[in-house]
């Protein structure tokens, strides 16, 4: 892979012998391309275009080179894009016509692209467009590529239609579009690999629109009416270089989705070294001369600082070579510059914690690797090109917040640089926050982007339907979207929703206090709520248990405070226990006989002073509808302080502890008491958590009867329900329809609003109207059920990922997170799940790679847990599964329900399918935590451990009388 120098030669050799070989000449141009030789990429690609006049291969290639050519200018390549239509254009151009042309239909979208898949393309369109309302358009997805991975899932997801039409010629997909009656075609391939603009120019669709994907320059064809933009990538004054109207986003021109996987962000590394490290991962192809001067210019007036480039193009030796030869002949001594191949995308990402301060390509600026540099806290300096392509990361810093990095000359582009360096506090401060800066903005803001281009497409197709040739359209924030021919604010006519159709109506965001944070480390729901944009969460983490894998990614809506009480107003004694379920701000009961509490998991080990602040003074918080408590913590002080606050909730939730636990805890009666003071009453019981199994030492082990904690749920009298606003009303409902799935009040409180909508949402849930509306009713809290990463530590999941690149056979108890990551490295999956839903959910999100078998265990719980023990008799399916399978499977990870069965039966299938037991590995998560798991170890020896993960390989000579014995005696456990 990637052998440049060798492919040189080779093409080199070829193209001598058989110089009238278009295919040999083209090939030596995409090789010097790679080598950032311009001149001569361009002598061949030339060659080839015309040795080829039958296909347009070589030709488009050259179009999308020159745009790296510091030597060519934008009037040069626009001659080019144009010329080639003069032979090809059809006789007669015979535009695609609609047989509906209503202004307010639901608009059908046709996207033809390379990229649906990781790459550029799907990175910048799938978080966006999943949100584009599905009532005002239906998107068909015309793929030029045979792969497929979790992004390709994740696009299909919210495609009326896909179909693969790499094999189909440009005439027939012409065709096959104009039967689907298509209302507003988009190419996403412009002159890039497998392009399309030949069937563009037969114009079949009444509309065609330019956007990501191959967007470098104007295409230049005469059927493309639009070309999606913004207003820093063709700034006023720039349309006389655009052959199409240009439609201007108010923000960026696309949406950034940052990968799951993302490492943290670690300190800057100059802070370790005590020298600046500048950095530049972008496509080698970028680096000329040109820039390489002014990066010469930037290491000479910073002393000792480091260049650290890194690229596939740098499997070149040669090229490597002369890149170090001419920062050399700039006075820069080649031991200050590290040069390095291409890693994998997670190990790219990571070695972002080697750079300080990202430096930016010209005249082919960087767009995916800006986004990724900013995500890993990287500031990134540019000056924009010349071209649409030169202005990518202009457009991404200046809508993320950060037009001070975008330069207007060189030497601006130099002292802006040099300017970060010499202030190393603000640039630390900038590294810290830099992530959320991003995240937060419009460059990643999907709904916002969603908005906009759905206000895009209307008024477009309303001007079509008027009879008007297309022109110029700006967005704004502030405004309705208008035309340059005419300046009008637009009157957008949207598709009309059916009259019993569904959806909440919801008046801002839903304000959550979780304090003590135990709905964000416990409840499976916390970050699909995140990522649901109804609600902003306040957790106040009262003994810093949250971890960095238990946030959303996103931010923006949640705000952690750890180390911190609702109390009087002034500091507060913080007893930290030897098991973190006792600590509290309350004393743990026993805690000062010293006798009985020596090892007891109450003894306390530290006392911390912590600020506290009074429930009705909390900066910014000026109204909270859901209320969620822990009442191992001293409550007192949120009722007594807090009546301002606890007059505008609308639900209460508790965790309550069977028994007393602490000293001054609150009751359930002395709570219920104090709720009912502001109109407030007992509703329910939820989320009862059991001890662990009892051992009988006979096969049957005996679940547990003692009740440890269950949660309250205190909801507004029905009194009080009345005298609600509207607005609060409908929060209320959300609320109780997603989170607690409380149907029952839901209808009630809706039938107070309005006797209409409550017998839609009646019918929503009972499935007599399955419309695109109502089906929407769940999509706030059903987007993004399953995570994309295993619940691990960044330890945990380095190790599983070790192993799990290494399998060619890969089987797992439980799925989810691990699922996807092992789908996302091209690995097929096996594996067990009880819970249906999840299991289609997911094979619908993956693809067919996800060979994960449900299995029916009785009604489940959060997640996959059975209910109760109604179908005991089933418990043993579940780890037994893996015995269906007669294939030998090199890693088996074991997570979630019956943990112990599934590692004695995986033993079990091992040693009956695997020929070298050392071939296969049991991972097992939380297994050193847990030492009721610890049984297994009589048949497992360990390979790896970390934290509460270990790998583990199966001893030599295992007891298979002992083994089956076990295996009874825990095929009913749950734990």
């Amino acid at each position: 892979m990637n052998k440049f120098d060798q492919a040189e030669s080779l093409y080199g050799v070829l193209t001598e012998r058989s110089s009238g070989n278009w295919l040999y000449w083209n090939n030596l141009g995409y090789v010097k391309q790679q080598l950032a030789l311009f001149d001569e990429m361009d002598a061949a690609y030339s060659k080839s275009s015309e040795l080829s006049s039958d296909n347009l291969t070589p030709y488009f290639n050259r179009i999308a080179a020159l745009h790296y050519f510091p030597g060519k200018s934008v009037s040069e390549i626009m001659a080019l894009c144009i010329a080639w239509q003069k032979e090809y254009r059809p006789t007669v151009i015979s535009r695609a016509i609609v047989n509906n042309k209503s202004p307010n239909k639901r608009l059908r979208l046709g996207l033809i692209s390379d990229g649906f898949r990781i790459h550029p393309v799907g990175n910048m369109i799938s978080v966006a467009m999943r949100q584009v309302p599905v009532s005002q358009i239906e998107f068909y997805a015309y793929s030029t590529n045979e792969t497929e991975d979790t992004i390709t899932q994740r696009i299909k997801s919210f495609c009326a239609k896909w179909q693969s039409v790499g094999q189909l010629s440009d005439e027939a997909l012409s065709c096959l579009i104009r039967e689907d009656g298509i209302d507003i075609l988009f190419d996403l391939n412009g002159y890039s690999e497998n392009s399309r603009m030949k069937t563009m120019l037969t114009a079949p669709a009444p509309v065609q629109i330019k956007w990501v994907g191959g967007l470098i320059s104007s295409t230049g064809l005469e059927t493309m009416d639009y070309l999606l933009t913004d207003k820093v990538q063709t700034p006023a004054g720039s349309e006389s270089l655009y052959t199409e109207k240009l439609i201007r986003m108010p923000d960026d021109y696309i949406c950034y989705d940052p990968p799951v996987y993302l490492p943290s962000v670690r300190s800057a590394p100059v802070n370790d070294r005590g020298y600046i490290t500048f950095g530049c991962f972008n496509n080698g192809s970028k680096i000329n001369e040109v820039i390489l001067e002014k990066w010469a210019d930037i290491l000479r007036q910073v002393p000792d600082s480091r260049l650290f480039l890194k690229s596939a193009n740098f499997g070149s030796e040669k090229f490597k070579e002369r890149i170090l030869n001419t920062l050399e002949s700039c006075g820069i001594t080649r031991e200050r510059v590290r040069i390095e191949k291409a890693s994998p995308h997670r190990a790219l990402l990571e070695s972002y914690n080697e750079v300080d301060i990202a430096l930016d390509c010209w005249p082919y600026s960087g767009g995916l690797t800006t986004c990724e540099a900013l995500v890993m806290g990287v500031p990134v300096v540019t000056l924009p090109g010349p071209t649409f392509a030169g202005r990518h990361s202009a457009t991404h810093l200046v809508n993320a917040g950060l037009p001070e990095l975008v330069a207007d000359n060189w030497e601006q582009y130099v002292n802006i640089t040099v300017g970060l360096t010499k202030d190393l506090r603000s640039l630390n401060i900038i590294r810290s926050n830099l992530r959320n800066v991003l995240l937060s903005s419009p460059v990643c803001d999907g709904k916002r982007f969603a908005h906009h281009f759905t206000d895009a497409m209307r008024a477009v197709w309303q001007r079509y339907c008027e009879g008007k040739a297309p022109a110029a359209l700006s967005l704004s924030n502030e405004a309705a979207p208008y035309f340059h021919d005419d300046l009008k604010p637009i009157a957008l006519q949207n598709a009309p929703q059916a009259e019993t159709e569904f959806a909440f109506q919801l008046d801002g965001k839903i304000v959550m206090l979780d304090y003590g944070a135990g709905f964000a480390t416990t409840s499976h729901k916390f970050i699909q709520l995140t990522e649901s944009g109804a609600f902003h969460f306040l957790i106040l983490d009262v003994i810093g248990k949250v971890e960095e894998k238990q946030l959303p990614l996103r931010r923006n809506h949640v705000q952690h405070i750890a180390l911190h009480t609702l109390g009087e107003g002034a500091h507060v004694p913080l007893y930290m226990c030897l098991d973190n379920t006792y600590s509290s701000d309350l004393k743990p009961l026993d805690s000062d006989d010293r006798e009985a509490i020596a090892l007891a998991p109450q003894k306390v080990i530290a006392e911390l002073n912590v600020p506290g602040t009074r429930f009705d003074e909390i900066d910014g918080l000026t109204s909270l509808e859901w209320l969620v408590m822990d009442n191992k913590f001293n409550l007192q002080p949120l009722f007594q302080y807090g009546q301002h606050i606890l007059n505008e909730v609308l639900i209460v939730d508790i965790r309550l502890s069977s028994n007393e636990t602490h000293k001054n805890q609150l009751s359930l009666s002395e709570m219920s008491a104090e709720l009912k003071k502001i109109g407030f009453y007992f509703h329910a019981f939820l989320n009862e958590q059991f001890a662990k199994a009892v051992d009988t030492g006979t096969e049957r082990g005996l679940p547990s009867t003692k009740l440890l904690s269950v949660n309250g749920l205190w909801l507004p009298g029905m009194e009080r329900v009345r005298s609600l606003r509207a607005e609060q009303q409908e929060k209320l409902a959300f609320i109780l329809h997603s989170v607690y799935g409380m149907q029952d009040m839901v209808y009630l409180i809706l039938k107070m609003i309005s006797s209409e909508r409550a017998e839609r949402y009646f019918a929503s849930i009972s499935g007599r109207e399955r419309t695109a509306t109502s089906d929407a009713l769940n999509a706030a809290v059903s987007k993004n059920t399953i995570p994309d990463m295993p619940r691990m530590t960044e330890k945990e999941t380095a190790l599983f990922e070790g192993y799990l690149e290494k399998s060619q056979a890969y089987f797992e108890f439980g799925s989810g997170g691990s699922t996807k990551l092992a789908i996302r490295k091209n690995i097929e999956v096996y594996g067990v799940e009880s819970d249906k839903h999840w299991v289609d959910t997911l094979k619908q999100e993956t693809g067919p790679l996800c060979k994960i078998d449900y299995v029916d265990i009785g009604p489940t719980k959060a997640w996959g847990y059975p209910v109760d023990n109604t179908h005991r008799d089933k418990f043993p399916h579940y780890s037994q599964a893996i015995l269906q399978h007669d294939k030998a499977f090199d890693l088996i990870l074991i997570d979630g329900r019956f943990r112990v069965a599934c590692t004695l039966n995986a033993i079990k299938q091992t040693l009956q399918k695997q020929k070298n037991l050392d071939d296969t590995t049991l991972f097992i998560l939380d297994f050193w935590d847990r030492e009721d798991y610890h049984v297994v170890l009589d048949f497992l020896e360990t390979r790896d451990r970390v934290e509460s993960a270990g790998a583990f390989r199966i001893k030599p000579g295992v007891d298979r009388v002992a083994l089956m014995a076990m295996i009874k005696k825990y095929q009913y456990s749950v734990a």
